[in-house]
């Protein structure tokens, strides 16, 4: 079982140092993942209907995948909501509540940690507005 505080671990272990890095994240998640990961974004995705994805390639490279048409805060709590999954082991798409609460509270900590550690939208509240204002509390 996933404490809150090995949670707020991960969530620290992924989220960049200094400011927001798309290499970054998916650097420090694959060394969490033991695996190569990339995020893209695509043009099917409609935000509302299919918000985001995670899956592994058949050479094991976990793919994040977040609609192209959110704002760049939305779509780091998009990826850090699908690391989370990764994280944790959840196969399939079974939409179980359980699972979503729990991979928001990790998305939501990524963002506020991300806020401290001087990302740019921190500035202007962007990540408050796509994170909300509470995450994991250790």
């Amino acid at each position: 079982m996933m404490t809150r505080q090995k949670m707020f671990r991960l969530a620290a272990a992924i989220t960049p140092m200094s400011g927001w890095s798309w290499d970054d994240f998916e650097s420090r998640l694959g060394e969490q993942l033991g695996c190569e990961v990339r995020c893209i974004t695509s043009e099917s995705f409609d935000s509302g209907e299919i918000t985001g994805a995670a899956l592994r390639t058949g050479d094991g490279t976990a793919i994040i995948v977040s609609p192209a048409n959110v704002s760049d805060a939305h779509r780091m709590h998009i990826a850090a909501h699908e690391a989370w999954h990764l994280l944790a082991g959840h196969e399939g798409c079974d939409q179980n509540a359980r699972r979503e609460s729990q991979a928001e509270a990790f998305a939501t900590t990524v963002g506020t940690l991300a806020e401290g550690r001087g990302s740019e939208p921190r500035n202007n509240r962007a990540l408050t507005a796509a994170f909300g204002a509470v995450g994991i509390v250790a």
